[in-house]
């Protein structure tokens, strides 16, 4: 079973946390991203991949939200 990435532990975000403050903790990410697309392009362009997958998890609607939750809960043997 693959290992699923905790979006909360890379945002600095508690799992309660309201999608308001994921969304500001993303666009912090977000900066930091364009900061190092001249001195670090490959890092920026993960830090961007990695974004893209956390919008997708935790900010493109409540159900989505919920499966990713649920998938990390069973990940960490909770569920």
């Amino acid at each position: 079973m693959q290992r699923q990435e905790d979006w909360y532990a890379n945002l600095g975000l508690s799992p309660q946390a309201p999608e308001e403050q994921i969304a500001q903790a993303v666009e912090r990410l977000s900066r930091q991203a364009a900061a190092l697309a001249v001195t670090a392009p490959e890092r920026s362009q993960r830090l961007r991949d990695t974004i893209r997958l956390i919008k997708r998890d935790l900010l493109s609607g409540q159900e989505n939200r919920q499966r990713y939750d649920l998938g990390l809960a069973a990940a960490a043997g909770l569920a």
